[in-house]
């Protein structure tokens, strides 16, 4: 096997999530995944949201209704 060392992309600023005043921004940086989506557990905005890919292995999405505090998971390509 193997392995690589890749450098997180120069433009991001956050991973994670990060609150606004009606919404959240979640971003995650998982080179070699085809497809990530949010799973939200609790709150307002709860169920599954898609990530739009931005490049260099970058998913991003917004969710009006999230809020501080809500649990969440990504699902890499469709996985547990």
């Amino acid at each position: 096997m193997t392995s690589a060392i890749v450098s997180a992309p120069q433009d991001a600023a956050f991973f994670g999530a990060v609150p606004s005043q009606d919404g959240v921004r979640f971003r995650a940086w998982a080179v070699g995944a085809s497809r990530i989506s949010l799973q939200l557990h609790d709150g307002a905005a709860a169920g599954q949201h898609p990530l739009a890919p931005v490049g260099d292995g970058l998913f991003e999405t917004w969710l009006k209704g999230a809020a501080p505090g809500n649990r969440y998971t990504y699902v890499l390509d469709d996985g547990p």
